[in-house]
């Protein structure tokens, strides 16, 4: 019984070391990327938004705590992105993104944020 017990454990155990860990935010791990991908964002993404005031900050403190972002509005300076995923699976266009849109006011304080996410 104490075998069956232990063997339970260790299975439960390995299984949930298998499972896809959230990453506490830090902007150099934020910052990483690799054939021009984010690496981690996907998994700093929650505790980003949980843990981190953002409503209220000005641009610059944006740029100071999270990084330049990688778009900017066309039409103006009323919104900024930063890639989250980018997937492009088997295809040459993207098939999955998720992306993370911060909006401002006239004086570039952001007054709320968004997470975009499109599957093809």
């Amino acid at each position: 019984m104490k075998k069956i017990i232990t063997i339970t454990l260790i299975l439960f155990g390995s299984l949930s070391a298998c499972k896809e860990r959230v990453i506490k935010f830090n902007k150099i791990g934020w910052s990483e990327f690799e054939d021009g991908l984010p690496i981690l964002r996907e998994k700093m993404i929650d505790d980003l938004l949980k843990n981190h005031v953002l409503k209220g900050l000005s641009y610059k403190q944006l740029v100071d705590t999270v990084g330049t972002p990688n778009e900017q509005s066309i039409l103006g300076f009323d919104s900024v992105s930063y890639i989250i995923l980018l997937d492009y699976g088997h295809d040459i266009d993207p098939v999955h993104t998720k992306t993370l849109r911060f909006y401002f006011d006239k004086d570039s304080i952001i007054t709320n944020w968004k997470i975009i996410e499109q599957k093809k």
